[in-house]
């Protein structure tokens, strides 16, 4: 039993490590210095796309809509058939794709919030018609005079050719589970019984990669690098705080996908010393978790939204006094909702 026990996860280890290797070798490289180009509404772009329901990514083009110096708002186009769908529509791709023989399709239903740091290159400008579309179903138009200086940083260069690492991790990989796990394999398949999610973590999403659906969605919900207490949490879920007495809240329909929450509330490091405020979560109105915090103090949430089919969080001040600030003071370091 304990042999094959040792099969089981030194072969779910090695398959792991081989599927993380691929992903990350080739991403995002070439060492290349950016240009400082502004993405501008109707431009199509090359991007790292976050997927809605799981915490992964796909380099695809995209739509932009809005343009801001914490975010760029956009509409993902996908190269399949969508022709069945009421929310998808054709889109020329001869102005920004010439090697493509055929259309692709535009997602309307939702945008999508990506950071400077996910973009790639620009691949063209949407045709008119499409274009009219878009305006009349969101709200398009904002951009900013210049990019954050972080996004005319240096990429990153990447180590090798992806395909080639591909294989070469796969040889490397095989090779081991085969020398360490040889003679328990025989006992593998019986042992493990039916397929399915071991650890259970496909499915958990950052609360940022949610869009909002209601509220201050401007200026909230957005990613952030954030310092709560000491403690950094560099995929936080942005939240301003009202500070003239009304909570500023955002909403996130979440239709009864998610069991837990788990965050830590608390206010950033630029928040002025004194100021305290209190941050609500609320599942369908009903208030789920309320913490005071300051700049030196986090408060713990880990809440069931079990059911929950309407996530509100909202944050007001309660002590103290609030200055201009570029970025909000409020945040929900590394706010995760799990299945």
């Amino acid at each position: 039993m304990r042999s094959t026990l040792l099969a089981v996860v030194v072969l779910a280890v090695a398959v792991l490590v081989s599927w993380l290797a691929s992903r990350r070798v080739g991403r995002r490289g070439g060492g290349r210095i950016r240009q400082p180009r502004i993405p501008q509404p109707g431009e199509i772009w090359w991007a790292y796309v976050p997927f809605r329901e799981i915490d992964e990514e796909k380099h695809r083009p995209c739509l932009v809509l809005n343009v801001t110096a914490n975010y760029i708002d956009i509409l993902k186009i996908t190269s399949q058939d969508k022709s069945h769908r009421t929310d998808h529509i054709e889109i020329p791709t001869r102005s920004w794709s010439p090697n493509s023989t055929k259309n692709s399709f535009l997602d309307l239903s939702a945008p999508i919030r990506i950071g400077w740091a996910d973009l790639d290159r620009r691949a063209g400008v949407v045709d008119a018609g499409p274009w009219q579309r878009v305006c009349q179903l969101h709200q398009v138009g904002r951009t900013i005079p210049q990019p954050p200086a972080e996004y005319l940083a240096p990429l990153p260069r990447e180590r090798t050719n992806r395909p080639v690492a591909r294989v070469l991790v796969a040889v490397v990989t095989f090779f081991a589970v085969l020398c360490v796990c040889g003679p328990c394999l025989n006992n593998f398949v019986p042992f493990f019984g039916s397929s399915g999610n071991v650890d259970g973590s496909q499915g958990d999403t950052h609360l940022y990669r949610l869009t909002v659906v209601a509220g201050d969605a401007s200026r909230s919900g957005y990613r952030i690098d954030s310092t709560l207490a000491g403690d950094r949490y560099p995929k936080s879920t942005a939240l301003w705080v009202g500070c003239d007495g009304k909570p500023l809240t955002i909403s996130y329909e979440i239709d009864g996908r998610y069991k837990r929450l788990a965050a830590t509330a608390g206010l950033d490091a630029h928040t002025p010393a004194g100021l305290a405020a209190k941050i609500v979560v609320a599942g369908d109105g009903k208030t789920r978790k309320s913490v005071t915090v300051t700049r030196d103090t986090t408060a713990a949430i880990d809440i069931d939204v079990t059911g929950v089919r309407l996530l509100t969080l909202s944050a007001v001040r309660t002590k103290g006094s609030c200055e201009l600030a570029s970025r909000p003071y409020g945040a929900l370091g590394d706010a995760l909702l799990i299945r």
